[in-house]
């Protein structure tokens, strides 16, 4: 598959997105800070009993009616593993790197975000840490030290075999 930029040989390599009808959770608040910037800035009404003042309200809405909607769409996940170490990111938002010399044993897992996580994205619970953004299957990395890491995947046998040989070595 090639190397990496520290010149580890890449074993696997995932990209992924969040499902696109999620998007509908950034959309949606969205047109309601653009509807509001039209009412107050365009008719001149204030909305509420207590509405912004305009400057406040213009910066609200070009970070969550721009800057957090583009921040999703360009958003991705990837995950890399290479002979030493296994790479998350969620650019530009996170980067985590999990060395091999770390884990203690890999299973094959079901993912169900909603009901494990409360969700997508980079998420914990009392018993696990996750790292879901796409697929219904995964692997969990049994750590020496810390929480369990559930990594969601498209591929979990591929991902699954690729890690459990590694640990095998």
């Amino acid at each position: 598959m090639g190397q990496d930029s520290q010149g580890s040989q890449v074993l696997y390599k995932e990209v992924q997105r969040f499902p696109k009808w999620t998007l509908i959770f950034v959309i949606a608040p969205a047109l309601i800070f653009f509807g509001i910037a039209f009412v107050q800035l365009g008719l001149g009404k204030s909305v509420g009993s207590s509405s912004m003042s305009n400057n406040e309200l213009v910066a609200t809405t070009l970070i969550f009616g721009l800057l957090v909607p583009l921040t999703y769409i360009f958003m991705k996940a990837s995950i890399i593993v290479t002979s030493d170490e296994i790479k998350l990111s969620l650019l530009p938002l996170y980067r985590k790197r999990i060395h091999f010399e770390d884990i203690k044993e890999v299973q094959l897992v079901g993912i169900k975000a909603i009901e494990q996580f409360g969700g997508w994205g980079i998420r914990a619970n009392k018993q696990k840490k996750g790292f879901v953004v796409a697929g219904n299957e995964g692997i969990e990395l049994i750590l020496y030290r810390g929480k369990p890491i559930v990594i969601a995947t498209q591929r979990g046998i591929d991902l699954f075999n690729i890690i459990n040989n590694r640990l095998i070595k």
